[in-house]
């Protein structure tokens, strides 16, 4: 009978993904890597409500405005405003002089990913 310390070990797939899960731990502890979550609250009644938003939308990676009643066809809208794809006012006239108008001019072309807040509808 053979021993089977005589054999060479052979890697077995359980254990390559065993050192690819130590290997994308490692990596995610790097001291570098920072998070933060910054949260802006304002009533939504005038333009002046959202004047501190521009410099949040400047600051950030990604933006995710609480939007009632969006869609993903309202998402895809918002994220062609970021892209400069479309301007603000392409987007929507109306919304021109509200709070949200504000928020679109601040997205505009920063090539920011836009994703929407999902409410429950209760």
């Amino acid at each position: 009978m053979s021993n089977p310390e005589s054999f060479p070990s052979q890697e077995t797939e359980e254990d390559k993904i065993e050192q690819d899960l130590k290997t994308e731990s490692q990596a995610e502890r790097r001291e570098d890597a920072k998070i933060s979550i910054d949260f802006f609250f304002s009533a939504h009644s005038t333009r002046e409500d959202f004047d501190k938003i521009r410099g949040l939308v400047q600051k950030a990676d990604i933006v995710v405005p609480e939007i009632y009643g969006h869609t993903e066809k309202s998402e895809r809208a918002f994220n062609l405003v970021s892209q400069g794809k479309i301007s603000p006012s392409q987007f929507s006239e109306k919304l021109k002089s509200s709070a949200q108008g504000v928020l679109l001019e601040a997205i505009y072309n920063t090539k920011k990913p836009i994703v929407h807040a999902r409410y429950p509808k209760n």
